[in-house]
């Protein structure tokens, strides 16, 4: 990210991990709530002080949890979230979850609104690294464009 930024960064708390969803049967089988947090190797948190940009961003570094590998975590954590979403082009729908792919790196968008804020989460192929990005005012076309000019660009 610009070097800007990074005075805008801190390491991010425990409670802020992500989550992953699991049937609630299969929770109560397992003897584990729902919604269990991923282990992590590290994340941070970024408020960033700027119009164009997102509120608030999250990276993780993932590890293998839950019989994932840490690989694949990031990937099945989009999916997992995407559940009846349309796997359509986000900037065409409000809510919907795609591929994306820009020279030889890649991997899974999530677009979507959470309560009035705008919302995008994205993995990298191969790569145990997970994004959470949050604008407050719900603007999901501006928080794409940031996405499409700075954040995919990111290198693990």
């Amino acid at each position: 990210m610009d070097e800007s930024v990074a005075d805008h960064c801190r390491r991010a708390d425990d409670e802020e991990r992500p989550v992953y969803r699991i049937d609630p049967l299969e929770a109560a089988d397992q003897g584990v709530p729902s919604r269990l947090p991923v282990s992590v190797e590290a994340g941070v948190r970024c408020e960033i002080p700027s119009i164009a940009a997102p509120d608030t961003v999250h990276l993780w570094v993932t590890r293998s949890t839950y019989g994932i590998s840490s690989v694949e975590l990031p990937a099945a954590l989009i999916l997992n979230k995407a559940g009846a979403l349309a796997r359509v082009d986000c900037s065409s729908q409000g809510s919907a979850y795609e591929r994306w792919a820009l020279g030889d790196a890649g991997g899974w968008l999530l677009c979507r609104e959470d309560h009035g804020d705008a919302v995008i989460e994205w993995s990298y192929d191969d790569q145990s690294i997970y994004g959470i990005a949050v604008r407050r005012d719900g603007d999901l076309s501006a928080l794409l464009r940031w996405w499409s000019a700075e954040a995919r660009l990111l290198r693990p």
